[in-house]
């Protein structure tokens, strides 16, 4: 499964940035990796932060199908999803990816709001 994600995300359009925190440090296998929990992409043994690059227009943000699945399997791979009950999103934003991982994965999802209302 990594070795496809690894694949689809080679046609992903998406920005690098170095992970300053992790300067100097050279890691054996390109990748996701997790590293103090948090999930990092490995390059040329170099740890970078992935930003992923959607179409905006108007305050209405285009999510591409392809786009919404390759994040769903990465969260997949990083995530032991058989201790998983449920994917929790938080409103807006992560509403989009939460909901094809929830379907993916086959869990249900609730959704939490950022204020009381």
């Amino acid at each position: 499964m990594l070795e496809k994600l690894y694949g689809e995300l080679m046609n992903l359009r998406v920005i690098r940035k170095k992970a300053e925190l992790f300067r100097g440090k050279r890691f054996p296998v390109d990748g996701f990796v997790r590293i103090g929990g948090e999930p990092y992409w490995i390059q040329d043994g170099e740890a970078h932060y992935l930003y992923i690059l959607e179409e905006v227009s108007e305050r209405c943000f285009l999510h591409q199908p392809g786009t919404l699945k390759d994040c769903a399997l990465a969260a997949m791979a990083l995530v032991d999803m058989d201790k998983v009950d449920k994917i929790v999103a938080i409103e807006t934003m992560a509403l989009p990816i939460c909901s094809v991982l929830a379907v993916m994965a086959g869990k249900p999802m609730a959704i939490v709001g950022k204020r009381r209302y």
